[in-house]
């Protein structure tokens, strides 16, 4: 979630590093939430890159995403720029975070390891969807990420319920139509 520009009035960058266990939990690993330039947007991203080595980039299509994506085609892979299209902040969250917090799929990182982790909680807790005084930056981040990941989930292709082993406890399934998906599960 990338800015125009650093001053006093203008929205944070928010960077996070997220992992998840099969396709339903998801863990909040590192965050980098502040005004900064252009630079040290692209900085603090390359920082974050070269400590935890993701498989991909979301870059939020928007403001100077692609500025920023354009400075680090040649030195992070997988940088996937993402449009979250006409739907409003509230709208992502509900769609995209929401759900998974009520299902407590979402994990936080303790408060040792997490000295940031109360100004990511309190921006949740006073979201309200349109109130521009709240910082929305993590909570914007974060339900892009989420959407991705959930739309992700549903490209594995159908399988026939007699192929499926629903007895499994490992994966999670979906049923439709007399048909199972398989998400991908990883330990």
């Amino acid at each position: 979630d990338c800015t125009f520009k650093k001053s006093a009035d203008s929205d944070r960058v928010a960077l996070l590093v997220r992992g998840r266990k099969g396709w339903g939990r998801r863990f909040l690993l590192d965050r980098v939430c502040k005004r900064m330039t252009f630079t040290e947007t692209v900085d603090a991203l390359l920082a974050l890159h070269r400590a935890w080595s993701p498989a991909f980039v979301l870059v939020e299509d928007k403001a100077n995403g692609p500025a920023v994506m354009n400075a680090l085609v040649d030195a992070i892979p997988g940088l996937i720029p993402f449009n979250p299209g006409q739907s409003s902040k509230s709208e992502r969250v509900q769609a995209g975070s929401a759900p998974l917090y009520a299902a407590n799929q979402q994990v936080l990182p303790d408060r040792s390891i997490a000295p940031w982790i109360d100004e990511f909680e309190t921006a949740h807790t006073a979201f309200t969807g349109g109130n521009q005084t709240t910082p929305d930056d993590d909570i914007d981040a974060e339900s892009q990420s989420d959407l991705y990941w959930n739309v992700l989930s549903r490209q594995v292709p159908w399988l026939t319920l007699p192929d499926a082993r629903l007895d499994d406890p490992a994966p999670a399934w979906a049923h439709r139509n007399g048909y199972g998906r398989h998400y991908v599960y990883s330990p």
